[in-house]
């Protein structure tokens, strides 16, 4: 390890134009080796504190740049064991900034997302510890590899102390850090356990509150409230001799809400002499209110009451309460994400059940007929959607098609799809007049479906064996294709209102006769409205003008030559709307 003064700038650094002297500016590079990385810290703390930099900012940028150096090696340096990382450090102003430089290509995610499960876990909080030490944490990738820097505001650095001062502050910061005792980690320590062993959150905090109440040694009583979406604060852990509100009204002033609002904490000297509203007035001795925090969110407020207490609390005993306050606010990010989490899990579970139960309502098998190959497939957007087809044998004599659109996607569209297959299967007694099985089916969910303000585009066909005849019924659907020999596809399918516009509509029937080789395509709209890469639609004239060249062979074959090339025209984007296809070929 070297250990340089800069005179030039920083090839990375942006420092308004300013040439770096040595009083600003330090620089050091190590090897990829775990045990350096101390020395570095030590250089960057006596640096810090020489210049003024207050202890508690200190151990900060401190504990950041541990991080962010381990990270360094143990990542940005993998496979190069003779890579150097550079540390730079200093003031800009009235900001402290660390960089630090390896030939790594780290991309980090949202440090928010970034909480491992087990809050013990030596690794995984790496990214979130880093942001919630200092003002900002800025990761780059530069020519030479990863950059992270580390930026705090702190105040403009003072000047250089004289020997002397730096003896008697180095003296100072060791009886400070001296003052650490081994009670306190043990007490740290034990607070991580309960963190991870709790099997509540309002166990944890009645766990911490027994662990401060022991390291303080006097007597002291808890309370912990949050932060609710009205801006009142609810208490869920209160420790008191008397009576106190339980719920504070975000128009209600006492230091608890005075701290909520600075996110800084207080210490009172003299509880008995805060205003009669204030819940602490009913208190004696002093007290401590600290904000509970999670990176900049502000969750709620821990305050800690000395009711016998003549003297203030102790900077060791406020650096417990603030230790608490971490703890809690982390416990409760912690639960929050991992509610998110299941609520997440639990709802993508019920979507892939409700994917499974539509998939199992649609057809997997197809009526066998000597002069009929019938297939269909259908693709949702989402999970679930609002596209159906059937395909029902009549009597061993014709067959009934159905195909449906519902407005909109997701649950709500599957839902009301189901509701229309449950309709359309009880009025089969109807399946060979497709015209009045649709009237049928819409007076029975019509005014269902204008309470829900949706509606929904079908077609229900009937194809009599004996006759070769399609009976077609056409609810505000897209046109039927029909192939005929080597011409140009055709169109079929009168108009007609979508089921859910009224509930006395009649469906008019179109007779179709189909010649040996006529093949029928039924879809719904995601087929023909899909767009390309310009946003071009591709639309039903071209969809009809290519069916021909795609179908060559049988129903099957077909429908994968379709989604291909619907793949090929979006440039395989995400689909935004559920593609169906219901297809017929009569043999000849």
């Amino acid at each position: 390890m070297s250990l340089t003064s800069l005179s030039v700038p920083i090839p990375s650094a942006e420092v308004q134009g300013r040439r770096l002297t040595r009083s600003e500016w330090m620089q050091c590079e190590l090897s990829a080796h775990l045990d350096l990385s101390r020395q570095v810290l030590d250089e960057l703390s006596a640096f810090a504190r020489e210049r003024g930099l207050d202890a508690e900012s200190c151990r900060a940028m401190e504990l950041a740049a541990a991080e962010g150096i381990n990270n360094a090696i143990e990542h940005g340096c993998v496979g190069k064991p003779e890579a150097l990382i550079r540390v730079v450090w200093g003031w800009s102003g009235e900001i402290f900034e660390v960089r630090i430089l390896d030939p790594g290509s780290f991309a980090p995610g949202d440090p928010r997302q970034l909480l491992p499960n087990d809050p013990l876990k030596e690794s995984g909080r790496g990214l979130f510890l880093m942001a919630s030490l200092v003002d900002e944490v800025q990761h780059r990738l530069v020519d030479s590899g990863h950059e992270l820097t580390l930026r705090k505001k702190v105040g403009a650095a003072k000047p250089r102390a004289s020997a002397l001062e730096q003896l008697q502050q180095a003296v100072e910061t060791m009886a400070a850090d001296l003052h650490v005792t081994y009670e306190d980690f043990s007490a740290l320590l034990r607070l991580s356990e309960d963190l991870a062993t709790a099997s509540t959150f309002e166990a944890f905090v009645a766990m911490a509150c027994r662990r401060l109440r022991e390291l303080l040694q006097v007597e002291s009583c808890c309370s912990l409230r949050l932060l609710e979406d009205d801006g009142s604060l609810e208490m869920i852990y209160g420790e008191s001799q008397r009576p106190v509100p339980l719920r504070l009204e975000a128009a209600r002033e006492c230091v608890e809400r005075l701290v909520i609002r600075n996110r800084h904490e207080e210490k009172v000297y003299h509880c008995s002499a805060l205003p009669l509203e204030d819940p602490l007035h009913a208190t004696s001795g002093c007290a401590f209110a600290d904000p509970v925090l999670f990176q900049d969110k502000i969750l709620g407020v821990f305050t800690v009451v000395q009711p016998k207490a003549t003297q203030p609390f102790s900077e060791r005993q406020a650096n417990f309460v603030r230790s608490v306050s971490d703890f809690l606010g982390i416990a409760l990010t912690t639960l929050s994400l991992q509610g998110e989490r299941s609520a997440r899990e639990r709802a993508s579970r019920e979507l892939e059940i409700a994917a499974t139960i539509q998939t199992a309502l649609l057809p997997r098998e197809f009526p066998e007929n000597s002069n009929y190959r019938i297939f269909g497939q259908s693709r949702s957007a989402m999970e679930v959607g609002g596209d159906y087809f059937d395909v029902l044998p009549v009597r061993n004599v014709g067959v009934l098609l159905v195909i449906a659109d519902v407005m909109g996607k997701g649950v709500p569209a599957a839902l009301l799809a189901t509701i229309f297959r449950t309709a359309v299967r009880s009025r089969l007694d109807l399946a060979t007049r497709p015209g009045l099985l649709l009237s049928a089916v819409n007076q029975q969910i019509s005014d269902d479906l204008y309470r829900l303000d949706m509606f929904i585009t079908a077609q229900v066909a009937y194809l009599c064996y004996e006759t070769h005849r399609l009976f077609l019924a056409n609810a505000g659907h897209c046109p039927v294709l029909r192939l005929s020999g080597n011409g140009p596809a055709q169109r079929h399918g009168i108009q007609g209102y979508p089921l859910g516009v009224g509930g006395s509509i009649r469906f008019k029937e179109e007779v179709i006769a189909l010649d040996p080789g006529d093949r029928l395509l039924f879809l719904t709209d995601g087929i023909f409205e899909i767009e390309n890469a310009g946003h071009h639609m591709l639309g039903m004239e071209q969809l009809a003008a290519d069916v021909p060249n795609l179908w060559k062979e049988s129903p099957e074959q077909f429908s994968n030559a379709l989604f291909e090339y619907l793949n090929i025209f979006s440039h395989s984007a995400p689909s935004t709307d559920d593609r169906t296809v219901l297809m017929v070929q009569r043999q000849g």
